[in-house]
């Protein structure tokens, strides 16, 4: 268990590997949905930082047909609930977040017109 806290603390520890949390925290998503939802930020920086939180053992990956996909992993999920549930009221005020998620949506939005699989 301190094992677990520890490599979720390292892994969250930067910025934007908590902004890439909270959005797969919702729901699985394609890279190029994580891509869709951080327009500013380049696509290897992205890349990367996904590649950390699945080593870290945060995200679980599958490979589509053409895409990676990336939700909580089973292990992880619990410490990950637990801790944007307790800062839930104040997260859905953080601006950041709020853009992240309006980023998402746009980009989800175009799931039926181009599917990742």
């Amino acid at each position: 268990m301190l094992e677990d806290i520890v490599g979720l603390g390292s892994a969250l520890s930067h910025p934007l590997r908590a902004r890439i949390t909270f959005c797969v925290r919702r729901d699985e998503l394609c890279l190029c949905e994580l891509f869709g939802a951080f327009p500013d930020v380049p696509q290897n920086t992205i890349r990367d930082h996904v590649s950390i939180l699945a080593k870290a053992g945060v995200l679980d990956k599958r490979k589509g047909t053409k895409w990676m996909f990336y939700r909580i992993s089973d292990r992880a999920r619990p410490l990950i609930d637990a801790l944007f549930d307790e800062f839930a009221v104040n997260v859905e005020w953080d601006p950041q977040l709020s853009k992240d998620l309006a980023s998402l949506q746009k980009r989800l939005e175009q799931r039926p017109l181009s599917p990742c699989e």
